[in-house]
């Protein structure tokens, strides 16, 4: 299966609820990712971003509740100590809540590879204000970023590599999407969570086909190998009602049952991986070759300027092949022998009638093994 790796930008890390107490917010877009085996990630710089950003807001009202506390202070004999002093420990266990939170989700930090993005293509960026640079020379960080993500993707070189940000004004565009080709990474820019989850409901949709696909042509596969004997079943169990084989004449006797087809095989999932035994469905097609008594009309031979005014007439009797086409279903069973092998084993077949105006009486046909 392709896998999906995704990056988050700082904005998305907030819409994910990473910036307060509470776990972070949960939707089906987890479960796919979980379901998908996506490895998530952040660069090292969107992971200090984010924290200098909370920090400055950490900061910010703990100032608003010093300047509360002094005026408590001045009313009061016992002092309150200020917040302030507090700084380094409260900044340690926001830093320790925040990793264990990255790590319950699953992301990863990933280090800035300055190794491998030269200056000189950050300045030249920079002169040409090219995205994610902007006209006031200000997007250092974002194209940072961004070429982290590229090198980073290019790195991992296999499946698919996602970066989720809301940041549309700086990276959104051509030029962008040059700059990625240009790297010869395979990397998608998506721009919201919603998107996020729609792209990846997508992938796993056709991720699913993809699958149902190839267990039907290992199912067929399967049922191929024991053709000869679900015909032979066939020809020795199934039983036509000679009036309901009626054609337009007498049904003599059934000359030959043989299978044309065996189709659209299906398989349930087990609910416990330790059983042995798995139903299969499948559809199958009959060829019945019918021998048949018809009779024929006979007129008598007249002479020319005679008219027949008489109601007799006299009938013939012949014998024909006819030819019928007769559905039905099937089930199979997988199981193992006492030697472990898988085999088949259980076969049942049932007409399928309502497609011939109730023709054909529906019955359920032995249970023969055909390992």
């Amino acid at each position: 299966m392709l896998r999906r790796n995704v990056y988050f930008d700082t904005n998305i890390l907030m819409q994910l609820g990473f910036d307060s107490q509470n776990k972070a917010k949960a939707s089906s877009m987890w479960a796919i990712l979980d379901a998908l085996k996506t490895e998530l990630y952040i660069p090292e710089l969107v992971f200090d971003e984010f924290v200098v950003q909370q920090q400055g807001l950490f900061q910010t009202c703990l100032a608003e509740l010093d300047v509360r506390i002094k005026k408590i202070n001045n009313r009061i004999d016992s002092k309150i100590e200020p917040l302030d002093s507090k700084k380094q420990l409260f900044k340690k266990e926001f830093l320790d809540n925040l990793n264990k939170k990255l790590q319950e989700a699953g992301i990863s930090i990933f280090k800035t590879p300055y190794g491998k993005i030269e200056l000189k293509e950050i300045v030249n960026m920079a002169v040409r204000k090219s995205k994610p640079f902007k006209g006031n020379d200000s997007g250092f960080k974002d194209v940072v970023i961004l070429l982290s993500v590229i090198e980073h993707a290019k790195a991992k070189s296999e499946g698919e590599h996602v970066f989720v940000t809301n940041n549309t004004k700086d990276f959104q565009g051509e030029e962008i999407q040059e700059l990625i080709k240009s790297k010869g990474a395979n990397l998608k820019v998506i721009f919201s969570l919603k998107e996020l989850e729609a792209h990846l409901e997508n992938f796993l949709e056709e991720v699913m086909r993809q699958y149902l696909q190839q267990r039907r042509e290992r199912l067929q596969q399967h049922l191929n190998t024991k053709r000869q004997g679900i015909e032979q079943f066939i020809q020795r169990a199934v039983k036509f009602s000679k009036e309901a084989l009626y054609i337009g004449g007498n049904v003599n006797q059934i000359e030959a049952i043989e299978l044309n087809e065996i189709s659209s095989p299906e398989a349930n999932e087990l609910k416990d991986k330790t059983e042995d035994d798995v139903p299969i469905t499948f559809q199958a097609t009959l060829k019945v070759t019918i021998l048949v008594t018809k009779f024929i009309k006979t007129t008598p031979v007249l002479r020319l300027g005679e008219v027949d005014t008489s109601d007799a007439f006299s009938a013939e009797t012949v014998q024909e092949i006819v030819y019928k086409t007769v559905d039905v279903q099937g089930k199979i069973h997988i199981c193992k022998d006492a030697e472990g092998k898988k085999v088949f084993s259980g076969l049942q077949l049932e007409m399928v009638e309502e497609h011939y105006d109730n023709l054909y009486s529906k019955a359920l046909l032995g249970t023969p093994s055909i390992c």
